[in-house]
């Protein structure tokens, strides 16, 4: 409860007179609507660690974590999945844009689109729709205007300011907390 205002504030909440307590017993029990039973044993991993203060996970673990810390306000959580998921190499700007967008993180939005507007390949029918048709068409305009401007009409192109422009996200504070990801390509 300490770590997540939703909990605490649920417990905070008289229960109706006359009725248990929701959790008081097996009988009567928390539910916890739409949560994948390993997703919850992750972020209990990150409550109860096996070692303290160690955290250990892979990046469908960290995901995990990070969605349920972000649905629930456990803030510390939240912010240390996302220092983790900083130390992941293999994260595709697609995954990461789709991260950012359902657990709003919105520093990590303007250098995944970027590097997706300068990469020499098309996004796949997969990767669209993970995306979402309003990102897509941002993302076409975006790349269509960045080459057009670099490539036909010879300019210099700041693509930052594009993307600001198209998306409406401004480039990363190097001092916020925690770090934007490091973006890798996989070889087509």
């Amino acid at each position: 409860m300490r770590h997540s205002s939703v909990f605490r504030d649920m417990f905070d909440i008289p229960p109706p007179v006359g009725e248990p307590i929701e959790g008081s017993s097996d009988e009567n029990p928390i539910r916890l609507e739409n949560v994948a039973a390993l997703d919850f044993e992750r972020l209990l991993s990150i409550l109860y660690p096996p070692i303290a203060g160690e955290h250990r996970a892979t990046l469908p673990e960290w995901i995990s974590i990070l969605q349920l810390a972000t649905r629930w306000l456990f803030d510390d959580i939240r912010n240390l999945a996302i220092r983790e998921l900083a130390n992941f190499d293999d994260i595709e700007p697609v995954q990461k844009v789709a991260i950012a967008l359902q657990n709003d993180i919105p520093e990590w939005l303007h250098p995944s689109y970027m590097a997706l507007c300068e990469r020499p390949n098309p996004l796949t029918v997969e990767e669209a729709r993970k995306l979402g048709v309003e990102v897509v068409a941002q993302l076409a305009r975006a790349r269509e205007i960045f080459r057009d401007n670099r490539y036909r009409y010879k300019r210099d192109v700041d693509l930052s300011n594009i993307v600001s422009e198209v998306f409406g996200t401004s480039p990363p504070n190097e001092d916020d907390k925690p770090p934007a990801l490091v973006l890798r390509f996989a070889q087509a």
